[in-house]
């Protein structure tokens, strides 16, 4: 039996990196799981 997870039930979450690629992957990975994403490519 492999384990699962639920999908979260929501919430906000700000991804920066400065990897324009990394932060839209976890982004994306967050959105699947629930949660609205905000990406920023760099802290200015």
């Amino acid at each position: 039996m492999s384990p699962t997870t639920k999908p979260s039930t929501g919430g906000v979450i700000l991804v920066v990196d400065d990897n324009r690629d990394a932060a839209y992957t976890l982004a994306m990975l967050l959105q699947l799981n629930g949660y609205e994403t905000h990406a920023c490519y760099s802290g200015q």
